[in-house]
């Protein structure tokens, strides 16, 4: 009984990394990083919000170097535009709990160190909704949205870094270390 036991034990965790494996998982150390963000330079009106602290962070968490200026790094993660949006949804039958959704938006793009854009403008949004007390939220409204913040800015991170290690953004990345010289995004998504 207890080598039948073994065997379907051994049985499953086979088929159980045989699933992880083929949906793509990998650890995060193996993500191969092109040459060209293995040193990157932030630019961004707010060069030491919570935002870009996180996204430092997580770049660190890659390996990647975070050069000091545009110049010193192989490229520029240019962040044109951070934008926090707060809508109002449906309210509860007594009037006193109300829905609300945060949007918490980037806009970026990758330059060369002179300027030239590498990667075009992308966009990434992270959301999270939420129920409140009415009087609550109308008496610190901004307390309500500041402890989401950190998550949204995980979640907009993550997708970033995701847009960057897709393929065509890999591919466009790896012929501009390549050849020197830049090649026209393709977005085949």
């Amino acid at each position: 009984m207890k080598l039948i036991m073994r065997a379907w034990l051994l049985s499953l965790l086979v088929c159980l990394i045989g699933l992880v494996s083929s949906c793509g998982f990998h650890l995060r150390g193996e993500e191969k990083i092109p040459i060209a963000l293995q040193s990157i330079y932030i630019q961004s009106a707010t060069p030491f919000g919570s935002f870009e602290q996180t996204l430092r962070d997580s770049l660190r968490s890659y390996n990647i170097t975070l050069a000091d200026t545009a110049n010193a790094a192989n490229t520029t993660l240019d962040i044109e535009q951070v934008n926090l949006s707060s809508i109002a949804g449906s309210v509860s039958a007594n009037l006193s709990l109300r829905q609300y959704t945060l949007n918490y938006t980037i806009t970026y793009r990758i330059l060369t160190p002179k300027g030239q854009i590498i990667l075009p403008t992308n966009t990434v949004t992270s959301t999270t909704t939420f129920t409140s007390n009415m009087a609550a939220m109308m008496l610190s409204s901004k307390n309500s949205t500041q402890q989401y913040m950190p998550e949204l800015q995980r979640d907009a991170v993550f997708r970033i870094i995701s847009q960057l290690l897709s393929m065509d953004s890999k591919q466009t990345l790896n012929a501009y270390s390549q050849h020197g010289r830049l090649k026209a995004y393709e977005n085949k998504s």
